[in-house]
């Protein structure tokens, strides 16, 4: 069977960006805008304190203020106007961009086979989140200060340049050195950052494993010398934290300084200028404010450059995650049939548990699987299921049976902190009645009842037949469970599993106990012995395997005591 599969190629960064190119329009017009009107912004300031003097000398009357002011207060109306629709613009890009670069981050996450060992979990919520955050924020910074500080630095040099080249070269040499520190500054910074990075992922951390093992710290009498290790922790983190912000926070008014350091030849130059007769105080005040304003935009700048830096660096980091997948191919989910065929399988690669697996399940049967403590049950049902990949494979009617939709219901079931209801539902809205009666939790339950903070407000067995309620909801062709009738009592058990054998024709039901009370009902028997598996039915397997033989024994008389 052909199936047709699309990868999703690796984006780049501008590939976000391009994907927004009606809101990019925009910013670009308003931008343009903002930088026309800011440019003027000098020349009027010159002019206003020009023609305050002129009134002073009574050289120029009320009315001429008047006019002038209005039109300044006019042009200064459509600059901010424009600078808020472009920022506005920009901050719903870098919404949208955040948003696509996590959702792709995620669909990259859920596609790559993690080993659940080696995760961190604090770690990773922590610094994926952030990476995406500090990676958008940067991009934001670019686009804001093109206009913002590019451009608009472009129009205040052209007009310094214009008043007196000469004097704009020696105090322009100022400006130039803030980048110099910015880049001397940039792996301090850097540094900084990533050790703050590294104690909050550890903080966060020790607080997963606080939460996830406090039974086993309580009952090992050391929950006191954990909570000093955790207290020590924030207190590093804290610590480290505040010196990366300090030498973020502190960037700005030092490079401000350092570019306003010019200011000295301007005055000492300019008053030579206004004595000589070269300038007047229109031309002075002009000059003064535009080098202010391009001192300022310099220092902007300079602390941008960090701020691209570590918007570059986070993503190289993002990108190590996401890989290329491919679209979850378009198959028929009706199965006739799985062939599981496994040459070695293992929880460690030293130590083989299963070897020579070749099973078959039809449709419309249960198989039931069993066998003895640690014998590989629940690593055959992980593989079955899709969760544990191994050498080999297994197949649905010719094709992989990762390209099916499969019900796992284990014996650890998850609940979440919510109503039986979504539970079960998973926000497929539906009618969950047949199901709850299928489980026998129609008459204990209420749909709408909380099963509060991981299932706390139901039993033990409430909670493994919510979690088989779920999985019978999904209508996934494949059901594999994993012993869900460990806290289930025989006469539930058997009723349950009467009602799968009779309802549930159109799918291939697997189940994993160690419990054989009812697998009497099973229209195959499956025996893990030695690593392998020996297949029938319960009859055959009685009289002719001695190791399912001694298991039902022995179940027999645990129930007689």
């Amino acid at each position: 069977m052909e199936v047709m599969q699309k990868k999703h190629q690796k984006r780049k960064l501008m590939h976000y960006v391009q994907m927004e190119w009606k809101l990019v329009v925009l910013i670009t017009v308003t931008g343009l805008v903002y930088n026309i009107g800011i440019a003027l912004f000098p020349y009027f300031e010159g002019q206003l304190a020009q023609c305050l003097s002129d009134i002073l000398n009574q050289q120029a009357g009320e009315k001429d203020m008047y006019v002038l002011v209005m039109i300044y207060i006019s042009v200064v109306f459509i600059v901010q106007l424009a600078r808020f629709f472009k920022r506005l613009s920009v901050r719903y890009m870098a919404n949208h961009i955040n948003r696509r670069m996590k959702l792709d981050l995620y669909h990259s996450l859920i596609h790559t086979p993690v080993n659940l060992a080696d995760l961190n979990a604090g770690g990773l919520l922590s610094r994926t989140l952030k990476d995406v955050d500090d990676c958008v924020e940067g991009i934001r910074k670019v686009i804001t200060e093109i206009f913002d500080t590019g451009i608009a630095m472009l129009s205040y040099v052209v007009t310094l340049c214009m008043y007196d080249w000469k004097l704009t070269l020696v105090a322009g040499l100022f400006p130039p050195l803030a980048f110099f520190f910015a880049e001397r500054m940039k792996k301090t910074v850097t540094a900084l950052e990533v050790q703050a990075r590294k104690s909050r992922d550890h903080a966060n951390q020790l607080v997963v494993d606080r939460i996830s093992s406090f039974r086993s710290y309580r009952s090992a009498g050391c929950e006191s010398n954990v909570d000093e290790t955790v207290e020590k922790a924030f207190a590093h983190m804290n610590t480290t934290v505040s010196k990366a912000q300090f030498a973020v926070s502190g960037i700005g008014p030092f490079y401000r300084v350092i570019c306003l350091l010019g200011m000295i030849f301007v005055f000492l130059i300019g008053i030579r200028r206004i004595e000589s007769g070269l300038w007047n105080i229109a031309v002075m005040t002009a000059y003064i404010s535009c080098y202010t304003r391009v001192s300022l935009k310099t220092s902007k700048s300079a602390a941008l450059f960090n701020s691209m830096t570590r918007s570059s660096v986070c993503w190289k980091r993002i990108k190590e995650q996401m890989h290329e997948i491919q679209d979850e191919p378009h198959v028929p989910q009706d199965i006739s049939s799985v062939t599981c065929s496994i040459p070695v399988a293992y929880y460690d690669p030293s130590v083989p548990v299963l070897h020579d697996i070749h099973l078959h399940f039809e449709k419309g049967t249960i198989t039931g699987i069993t066998g003895r403590v640690a014998c590989g049950k629940t690593l055959l049902a992980q593989i079955l299921s899709g969760i544990r990949e191994m050498q080999g494979c297994v197949m649905a009617d010719g094709c992989p049976l990762s390209m099916y939709d499969v019900a796992y219901c284990t014996n650890r079931p998850q609940i979440f902190n919510d109503t039986i209801y979504h539970n079960i539902t998973l926000g497929k809205d539906g009618d969950i009645h047949e199901v709850l009666q299928d489980v026998c939790l129609d008459h204990e339950t209420d749909p709408d009842q909380s099963a509060k903070e991981a299932g706390c407000h139901l039993s033990i067995g409430q909670q493994a037949r919510t979690a088989l309620a779920r999985a019978l909801y999904s209508d996934r062709s494949v059901l594999v469970l994993d012993d869900p009738f460990a806290s289930v009592d025989t006469k539930t058990e058997q009723q349950i599993l009467m009602t799968l054998k009779n309802r549930y024709r159109d799918r291939v039901i697997i189940l994993f106990s160690h419990r054989l009370d009812c697998f009497d009902l099973m229209d195959q028997v499956i025996c893990i012995q030695n690593g392998t598996c020996v297949c029938g039915s319960h009859a055959s397997l009685l009289e002719e395997n001695a190791e399912y033989r001694t298991l039902v024994q022995l179940q027999c008389e645990r129930t007689e005591v």
